[in-house]
């Protein structure tokens, strides 16, 4: 499992393991932390999202009907297909409005909202 470690916070006796003896205090110093887990879900996921217009056409062709629209297709679709450009890129930016209106709260609440110490 991909967790960080963070040495400047001592959590060493809230931190236990068992191997099959019962469970231990570790012998670090330092604390857990889960923020690189979530980071690194979130590149993942991004990434699939990207990459879920290749897998839909290669699989199926945009067929059958409506049946595997998204909105990937939606916006190449009109592009290039249809070449209606104007279509396709306020489709585009619908879809970057609706991440950045996700992203830009998350990212001030996880890295730029007051510090408690």
């Amino acid at each position: 499992m991909n967790v960080g470690f963070d040495k400047n916070v001592n959590r060493r006796f809230d931190i236990f393991y068992n191997l099959g003896s019962g469970f231990q205090n570790t012998i670090f110093e330092g604390s857990l932390m889960m923020r690189p887990v979530f980071i690194t879900a979130l590149v993942l996921i991004a990434a699939g999202i990207i990459k879920i217009y290749d897998l839909v056409v290669a699989q199926t062709d945009g067929g059958p009907g409506i049946a595997s629209e998204v909105p990937a297709k939606y916006v190449m679709d009109y592009m290039f297909g249809a070449q209606n450009l104007g279509q396709g890129f306020a489709a585009s930016t619908m879809m970057l409005v609706s991440v950045i209106v996700i992203l830009i709260p998350w990212a001030y609440l996880e890295f730029g909202g007051k510090k408690h110490a």
